[in-house]
């Protein structure tokens, strides 16, 4: 009994630290992922062109930073391109208001003006949405700092690589070297590989949703396909935030329903395309996680560090299972974090 009370001590004490110091464990777990998604890259520089460490890790962060100024620049034309039409948008939004409107006066018998103020408060909504706003521009400075300090973080994880390994040695040394390396080598893979299944779903799932966006003649379909397929990233919930845009613009550009309707209809079908097909194909078992504890996960890390923590939830998931499955104590719950296996 004791000795259950003091590991759900220890459990408690360990996830209050890492939420108390979310701000310093989120960027960090970003920059491992991040390192290890170009350290083929300057491994290549290293043994192929033979740069030295230092310059190799320069070189990986210079590529980071070259992809996210190339992302930030897209985005930016975009969303320039939305308020150069933004008086066009605002009209649309009108008649399509007052067009409700009509319909409810006309069908339900509704007057909506004076539905509006007598359950509304105009100005308390206005004032909440002032202070939301005003939070919102605070929380993006402050994740603006911590954003800053990820190419720091990057270089040094990419230095010391090799001086991290000999510290795991060191700290665990009544583990045999092999196990250690043998966990080192896949947390490795399972992080590789489902960075670049993930960024090769999204490439897929991305041009099918342009495509599809195209012709129907929305605007920025190339904005709005690639966008959805980025926030592929966050599973199960993302795709139906990023439909939610190009829907929106389709019902205030076209005169039709049919036009949203026809939106919606393709990113399902791109949806049931992904998660049957596209995903399955070429994710295959890089990250054997089983659908229940992929959900409990997005919940679990979400509580813990909001939106980064959804976006961390599958890889430290992952990794988590990769370490059970060589502990005998805890290969139990890697068992039931993986996908079951049919017995013959």
């Amino acid at each position: 009994m004791n000795r259950i009370l003091n590991r759900l001590l220890l459990i408690i004490a360990i996830v209050f630290v890492l939420w108390m110091l979310q701000s310093f464990f989120v960027p960090l777990l970003f920059s491992g992922i991040l390192a290890v998604l170009v350290h083929p890259l300057i491994s290549k520089l290293e043994t192929k062109f033979k740069f030295s460490r230092s310059l190799s890790s320069l070189c990986g962060v210079v590529f980071i930073c070259l992809i996210l100024a190339f992302l930030v620049v897209v985005v930016g034309r975009q969303i320039t391109a939305f308020i150069a039409d933004f008086d066009q948008y605002a009209e649309s939004v009108g008649n399509l208001a007052l067009r409700a409107k009509t319909y409810a006066a006309a069908t339900l018998q509704v007057d909506v003006d004076a539905y509006i103020l007598e359950n509304f408060n105009v100005e308390k909504i206005l004032k909440d949405n002032a202070q939301m706003i005003t939070n919102f521009v605070g929380s993006s400075f402050d994740y603006l700092g911590t954003a800053l300090m990820l190419p720091f973080y990057v270089f040094f994880i990419l230095y010391y690589r090799s001086f991290f390994i000999t510290y795991l040695h060191r700290q665990f040394s009544n583990v045999e070297s092999a196990t250690i390396d043998a966990i080192i080598q896949k947390v490795y893979d399972v992080i590789h590989n489902y960075i670049k299944g993930v960024l090769e779903v999204m490439i897929i799932v991305a041009i099918l949703n342009t495509i599809g966006l195209w012709l129907l003649g929305i605007k920025s379909a190339v904005f709005f396909g690639f966008f959805a397929a980025v926030l592929l990233i966050i599973p199960y919930v993302g795709v139906f935030i990023g439909s939610l845009l190009p829907t929106l613009m389709a019902l205030v550009t076209k005169d039709s329903l049919w036009y949203p309707a026809g939106v919606i209809a393709i990113f399902a079908f791109v949806q049931f395309l992904e998660g049957n097909f596209i995903t399955p194909r070429i994710t295959g078992s890089r990250v054997s996680i089983n659908a229940f504890v992929g959900i409990l996960s997005l919940v679990l890390f979400g509580t813990l560090w909001g939106m980064g923590g959804v976006i961390l939830a599958y890889p430290l998931t992952a990794i988590m299972k990769v370490v059970f499955d060589h502990i005998d104590e805890l290969k139990p719950l890697g068992y039931l974090i993986g996908e079951p296996q049919e017995e013959t």
